[in-house]
Parts: C-alpha cells; structure tokens; sequence
C-alpha cells in the first residue's frame, strides 16, 4: 500500500526535496543524540527534539496501525464487540497497571524469575498489541469496510486517521518503555575540587552558545546552588553519566 501510495501520489519532487531537508538537519543524528549530546541543547533544541521524537514514534506506530487497518477493511464481517470490549478493556487497565510500575521504579527484571516474570511480560506484550490492535480494528472494520475500490484517497484518508491516533498509542506506549527499560533517563555531571573534597555539579542547559548553568541537583527546582560555567571551562572536565533511578 506504500509503494502504490507513493507511486500514484507521484511525489518525485516532494520526496527529494523532503530527503534533502533531512540531511540539512541531520534528522537520524537528531532522533539518535546520546545523553551527553542532548544535555547540552539549548531549551529550544530539547524542545524541539522532544516534538520530532514524538512525531517520529507516531509515525512508526502508524505504519503499523495502517497495515493491519487495511486487512481488516478487506474483513468487516471479522468484527466482533465483545473483541472490541475486551481489548478496551485491556488497554484500560494495562494502562493503569504499567503506570503503576513506572510510578514505583519497577522494571520487568525486578519481577521476580518464574511464573510472576513470565505472566507480567505476558501481560504487558497483551496490553502493548491491544494498543495498536483497537484502533486498527475499529476503523478497518466500521470506517472503512467494504470498500471495493481502494484508490489513493482511501490510503490517504486512512494514513491521516490512524496517525492521528498514533499520537495516543504513543502516550500509551510511554510508561512501558520504562518498565521494560528500553529508556532508561540519565544525568550528566562533572566533579569539581573543592576545599570540601570533591563535588558533583550536574548539567542543566545552556544559557546562551558560550556559557552552561550547573547546579547541585539534576533537577533545576531542587538545586540550593547554582553557577554560571563558561563553555572552555567545562570542556575541560570528563563528563560522567548517572541513572536518575538511583539519584
């Protein structure tokens, strides 16, 4: 479906052009910035990283989410409530159950070995493909069924309404990805000599291109001390990364 959408959409110019700007940009070395590269972007850049982070993910769970809406458009009779129920049900309380983990730091190899760790993983890969099964199944089958004749506003159609709601599945998606620990946030440090032995100054953000506020918390709010560092200065100390689960 993507190779006719782009082949009758006939974006030749579009897609070079879309290719290019994503050069200019860097956009993989964008999405793709270690802990240490992203601690020096200014409040603008992490912003901006967070937006096409986002939008990245909705755009991968979307192609996703259309495959399968495109089967069961070819299947409305495959329609079921009670299927329907059910997975709204295990979005609903999976949800509620993996926000829960998330909240009190426990990730899936904290469960202990055994049956507990094998029925959790089970029900966390139940609630993560209910996520995206429910919106493909509801809109192939009651939105866009019997369609006979699928023409590239069909696919358009489709790709805008699933990605619309791939930007909840993402939201969704987000407590998982801690338990299972696919991003684990870190912290960046430098240990600065003092009279008082030796200090631990984190990384905030940058405050203009040649100048970095440190503190002596990895959270601005909490800091009770905060200085100005110039950039040759910090340069010149080895930066250190810490996980934030154990701050």
């Amino acid at each position: 479906m993507i190779s006719k959408f782009l082949t009758e959409l006939r974006f030749s110019t579009a897609i070079i052009s879309g290719l290019l700007i994503l050069v200019k940009i860097r956009l993989v070395t964008f999405i793709t910035a270690n802990d240490i590269e992203r601690a020096i972007y200014s409040k603008e850049r992490r912003v901006l990283y967070s937006i096409v982070h986002f939008i990245f993910n909705m755009i991968i769970i979307s192609m996703f989410m259309i495959m399968m809406g495109d089967v069961f458009s070819d299947h409305p009779s495959w329609y079921r409530s009670w299927i329907a129920i059910f997975a709204s049900i295990v979005v609903v309380l999976g949800y509620l159950f993996v926000f829960w983990m998330a909240d009190k730091g426990i990730t899936l190899k904290n469960v202990p070995q055994g049956k507990q760790r094998i029925w959790t993983a089970l029900s966390l890969l139940l609630y993560a493909i209910s996520c995206m099964f429910l919106p493909s199944y509801f809109v192939g089958t009651q939105l866009f069924d019997n369609v006979t004749n699928k023409s590239i506003e069909y696919d358009i159609v489709m790709f805008v309404f699933l990605f619309l709601i791939s930007g909840l599945v993402v939201v969704l998606f987000k407590p998982l990805s801690k338990v299972f620990e696919f991003i684990v946030k870190k912290v960046v440090y430098i240990e600065v000599e003092s009279a008082e032995g030796i200090k631990k100054w984190y990384l905030l953000h940058p405050l203009n291109k040649d100048e970095f506020l440190i503190g002596d918390h990895h959270q601005s709010f909490n800091c009770k001390k905060v200085k100005v560092i110039k950039k040759e200065e910090l340069l010149n100390y080895d930066f250190n990364l810490h996980s934030t689960e154990n701050l």
